[in-house]
């Protein structure tokens, strides 16, 4: 099913900002890679095929960064659950129903708490793919995504309990 852009959670525009800061620091791995690859070539030119490697491999994660964004997205369907859409070049879309979300985490690393980010977990049951996660929410926007999860949780009738 196609969501509704008018309904569909996108991502603050601080986790673009973050991953592009994770594709620069890629990057200059790469290139520091790239120059002791040449120094140990003894090929005299370090400096520049370090750079060229930079450059190279840091347009390449800035762009997909860029792309990964674009097609981020998420959507909470009361009493239904939660639908993310995510991916580039393998496209997924997974879908957390009600009836098999077990508990929330709201997260917030050191780069998170830098742009005003935070990333809601939802834990299902089972154990492949049990975690989910919503990356670049703000932090209020989390907890209201999780309080209304777990509102939903409290209310449906209890799983898995024998009669009387």
């Amino acid at each position: 099913m196609h969501p509704d852009h008018a309904t569909v959670g996108r991502p603050s525009a601080a986790l673009l900002t973050k991953w592009r800061v994770v594709a620069l620091l890629g990057g200059l791995l790469a290139g520091a890679l790239g120059a002791v690859v040449a120094g140990a070539l003894q090929t005299g030119a370090v400096a520049t095929l370090g750079l060229g490697v930079w450059a190279a491999v840091t347009l390449l994660l800035l762009t997909y960064a860029d792309a990964a964004f674009r097609a981020y997205r998420w959507q909470h369907r009361p009493g239904e659950g939660v639908v993310v859409w995510r991916g580039v070049w393998w496209q997924s879309e997974t879908w957390i129903p009600m009836a098999r979300l077990q508990h929330l985490d709201v997260q917030r690393g050191p780069l998170e708490r830098a742009l005003g980010l935070a990333t809601l977990e939802l834990y299902t049951a089972g154990f492949h793919d049990h975690k989910t996660r919503l990356n670049g929410l703000e932090p209020q926007e989390a907890l209201r995504l999780r309080d209304g999860l777990l509102a939903e949780l409290q209310a449906a009738p209890s799983r898995g309990q024998a009669g009387p």
